[in-house]
């Protein structure tokens, strides 16, 4: 609490910690490394109760408004909290009176009142049925009532732990600290985060549910040069996925009509086995974690189009935090994220350059990338460099009347089997607000879509919208959408949206079969840009009516590698009329880097071939072909009357001659109605 007097408190912390004989006394963090096998004693929370002690001059100094009890009442800083033994999952591993491992969390019940409103705090805020994860590494405050946030931490310095034995209770002390999210998001003042606010006593009753000999990851360690080994089963391995995208849209501000944004993201490992996390600076396991994608996307007009991307957060350090189902087994270690256990990055850790690197470097199927990384890695530019960039018209209300707006995450792992590859992606409504600095500020709102990508918000928004996904063999996934217009007047809209959610290989080619009979208008082709010094071209695809179909194509990757393909986690749209009604066909999509297949093809709705008014078409199918042989060479040879429509050359005299020989066989080769 800097300058001010914990005295009282000291006092407090000190009455509810047992000092028996049979009492263990342990100090966190702990070295956990033991020469000898000894026995392991493992005890269980149950029911209790957490005094939270805060001092409302240093909350006061921090920007944290005047505290008041539940009914009102004001508050001297001191609130009681229940403790529940069904909601809580704490573990403590002892050998020794040495703390080996702190895994879980408690879930209390009690409030705090925040009745004035500051930055995100609306008036009348309540905090409080906290969570309160913890670990070797220290501790975590999660407040379940209104922010749903980290609102302070458990000084890890400080932390101890007394278990007595004899008597079956645990009471647990820390200070206690503004978490850095909170001060970042919430109070907009990152500079009070850490700052020590008050401290923690809780007080429960434990159980002792194992004795055994040691294990290897017992003595875990989270020294880079040193890391832990992971838990659980192989059957389905670890499998992660963003489990929320947090209410924070922070706005980092504009340059040259482009604002920068970040978003907090909550990860969660679904998987039976922990997901690797490497925390380390250095050595060659410093590639072995996952990287976090943001991106924006904009309904509009029957558009869906991605409009803003980001460089990627690098992760570090699982926090193991609980709230993404059961069973609940936390690591307890920076380098793994335990079994349905969640890990936090708030939108300042998601926007800090330093931790930003390129997405041109990681391959998507797989998670591999260099380190350490090539491009750009550890600098830092602008209030927009890196970040996720947005063009201020394409979030301007006036020119994007009735317009939706989605904001999307995606983890890619380094060590999930292929069938967890596909549910990595989450996306939620984003509204955009007020002016501000140039920009627009925006915030989520709704809840969290998890486990698919933001293209599902097309068909969930707008009726008509049809999805399809296209895997890569041995690659990845791409997601198809399309719909078609009715425009009146005899013409149709075709608007495509091919999304790639981590196919390597990359799509470099879009053809859909368009016949040269068809009138085709207004072809177009939307792109995202990328920025901050990714090496890849910009130019859009040119988009032409030709050879029986709308068909775009960018550089071939031999000629160009960082040609404009469409990459990983990225939208490109393909658009065009016709003057035909849609049936169902094959389109194909070029894979832009070298393999095997070229290509992948991809059932969708086209334009339907229009039906011969005659022109060569002589059995009357809807399209010259090989049946419409036998009777022209009838018609040819005069042992069938001449029909109008075998009589393809000028001039059309009722006469078959060696002109309309030349244009009946071009005819059916085309499959196409003469003109």
């Amino acid at each position: 609490m800097g300058k001010h007097s914990l005295a009282p408190l000291a006092v407090l912390l000190s009455c509810l910690v047992t000092t028996a004989a049979s009492v263990r006394t342990i100090a966190a963090p702990i070295e956990g490394n033991v020469q000898e096998p000894q026995a392991l004693a493992t005890f269980t929370a149950a029911s209790g109760s957490m005094v939270l002690e805060l001092d409302p001059t240093a909350l006061l100094q921090a920007g944290l408004p005047t505290l008041q009890n539940a009914d009102g009442s004001p508050s001297s800083g001191s609130f009681i909290f229940e403790v529940s033994a069904a909601g809580s999952e704490l573990r403590v591993t002892l050998r020794d009176d040495q703390v080996l491992r702190i895994s879980g969390y408690l879930q209390t019940r009690g409030m705090i009142r925040l009745p004035t409103a500051r930055g995100a705090l609306s008036a009348d805020s309540r905090l409080g049925d906290f969570v309160v994860s913890l670990s070797r590494r220290g501790g975590w405050m999660t407040d379940q009532q209104n922010l749903y946030r980290n609102i302070f931490e458990l000084d890890s310095a400080a932390i101890t732990i007394h278990v007595d034995e004899a008597t079956e209770s645990m009471v647990i002390t820390a200070p206690v600290v503004i978490a850095e999210s909170f001060a970042d998001e919430v109070l907009r003042n990152p500079s009070v985060a850490r700052t020590v606010v008050g401290a923690v006593s809780i007080d429960v009753g434990v159980s002792l549910t194992d004795v055994d000999t040691p294990d290897l990851h017992a003595a875990e360690t989270t020294n880079s040069d040193e890391v832990a080994a992971p838990r659980g089963g192989t059957l389905n391995g670890p499998d992660v996925i963003v489990h929320n995208i947090g209410s924070a849209l922070t706005l980092y501000g504009t340059i040259g009509g482009v604002s920068a944004y970040a978003m907090t993201t909550v990860s969660c490992n679904l998987g039976e086995q922990d997901a690797i996390w490497i925390d380390c600076l250095s050595g060659p396991q410093c590639n072995q974690h996952p990287v976090i994608v943001q991106n924006m996307y904009r309904l509009k007009g029957g558009r869906f189009e991605q409009i803003g991307l980001a460089w990627l957060k690098h992760g570090w350090c699982a926090a193991d935090a609980p709230s993404c189902g059961s069973p609940y087994e936390p690591n307890g270690s920076c380098d793994w994220l335990g079994t349905h256990a969640t890990d936090t990055y708030g939108a300042s850790l998601n926007a800090d350059q330093q931790d930003l690197g390129p997405r041109s470097e990681v391959n998507a199927w797989t998670g591999v990338f260099p380190y350490p990384y090539v491009l750009n890695w550890n600098l830092t530019g602008n209030s927009i460099y890196k970040r996720l960039q947005i063009k201020v018209d394409d979030v301007n209300p006036s020119l994007n009347s009735g317009a939706l707006y989605f904001g999307e995450s995606q983890y890619v792992a380094t060590d999930e089997q292929p069938i967890n590859r596909y549910n990595n992606c989450t996306w939620r409504r984003v509204n955009v607000g007020s002016a501000s600095g140039g920009g627009w500020n925006m915030s989520f709102t709704g809840s969290s879509i998890t486990q698919q990508p933001a293209i599902y918000a097309w068909p969930a928004n707008e009726s008509g919208v049809t999805l399809v996904n296209v895997d890569v063999p041995s690659d990845g996934r791409l997601i198809l959408g399309y719909k078609v217009s009715d425009l009146g007047g005899g013409m149709w809209h075709y608007e495509y949206a091919l999304y790639n959610m981590n196919s390597h290989r990359s799509v470099g080619a879009f053809t859909v079969p368009a016949a040269a009979s068809l009138s085709i208008a207004n072809i177009g082709f939307h792109d995202v840009d990328y920025h901050s010094g990714e090496p890849y071209s910009l130019t859009d695809w040119p988009g032409v009516h030709a050879g029986g179909a709308v068909s775009w194509q960018t550089e071939k990757f031999t000629t160009n590698p960082n040609a404009n393909a469409l990459r990983w986690s990225t939208l490109y749209n393909y658009r065009f009329d016709a003057n035909t009604p849609p049936t169902m066909g094959t389109i194909e999509l070029g894979l832009f880097r070298t393999g095997s297949p070229d290509s992948v093809l991809v059932a969708a709705a086209i334009p339907s071939v229009p039906v011969c008014d005659c022109g060569g078409d002589l059995d009357g199918s809807g399209a010259p072909d090989g049946l419409d042989i036998q009777p022209f060479v009838a018609m040819y040879v005069g042992s069938e009357p001449v029909d109008v429509c075998a009589d393809l050359a000028t001039p059309n005299g009722g006469a078959l001659n060696g002109d309309d020989v030349t244009a009946f066989v071009e005819t059916v080769l085309s499959g196409e109605c003469a003109k």
